[in-house]
């Protein structure tokens, strides 16, 4: 599975989980094949331009005149479109992820391309940086490709970035801006208070002595949670 290369339980994460995670927790939701296919899809949209993209699925292009090009381009560009939904969502979680940047919420370290060593990107220099995506290269450079610092190798804080889009219960959640942003999965916050409870029930039976975060250390043993810090869970279920 493609998710299998994208490992969550890293303390620091690259671009594309960090989009995965802000892509899902956003619904109450944990990471998940679907999730992770629909934001690589879409990064390596951003990689290669849309009217190349179309452009190399012509089939025998000359054998089509312009006119037919033209319609054969119309037709692949709305196929593209009508696979991938409302692409505003990605605009939105780049640009959330931007504005935290900028505003020192969020940490990030990058290779600079210049010296060659791993440093922070501090909040400054974001001002002027965007996203490039290319398998197996997520980097931040100039807003217009050309001369200047590029960063390779983007690393962020896995909890911070847990903490910045916490995965909330129903009854704190707010409706997404578009349905696109409903990739299927499992309720997670709900999920992780029942298997607490559950828990603590068991070791009282068994006449254990313990406090909350030895249940949320033990959650975090557990393969459905697995990815996330103990200390997140502990956040998450703290009213338990």
């Amino acid at each position: 599975m493609v998710i299998d290369n994208y490992n969550f339980e890293n303390p620091y994460w690259n671009l594309i989980n960090t989009l995965t995670w802000m892509y899902t927790s956003s619904n109450n939701l944990i990471p998940n094949e679907e999730a992770l296919r629909k934001v690589l899809a879409e990064s390596q949209r951003r990689f290669v331009p849309s009217d190349l993209a179309v452009i190399i699925t012509l089939p025998d292009e000359d054998k089509y005149d312009a006119l037919e090009r033209n319609a054969l381009s119309s037709e692949l560009t709305e196929r593209l479109k009508q696979q991938l939904g409302d692409l505003n969502w990605f605009d939105s979680l780049e640009k959330e992820l931007i504005d935290a940047l900028r505003s020192n919420e969020i940490k990030c370290t990058g290779i600079n391309s210049n010296s060659g060593n791993r440093e922070d990107i501090t909040a400054m220099e974001w001002i002027d940086l965007k996203f490039y995506y290319g398998i197996p290269t997520f980097q931040a450079g100039p807003e217009y490709y050309g001369s200047g610092t590029r960063w390779y190798g983007l690393k962020l804080p896995a909890e911070s970035i847990q903490e910045r889009w916490p995965i909330n219960s129903k009854d704190d959640q707010s409706e997404p801006t578009t349905n696109d942003r409903k990739p299927s999965g499992v309720s997670m916050k709900d999920d992780m208070q029942r298997d607490k409870r559950t828990l603590a029930k068991k070791w009282k039976e068994e006449g254990r002595t313990f406090i909350q975060m030895e249940l949320s250390k033990e959650l975090a043993t557990n393969e459905k949670y697995n990815h996330i810090k103990y200390t997140t869970i502990e956040k998450l279920t703290r009213k338990v």
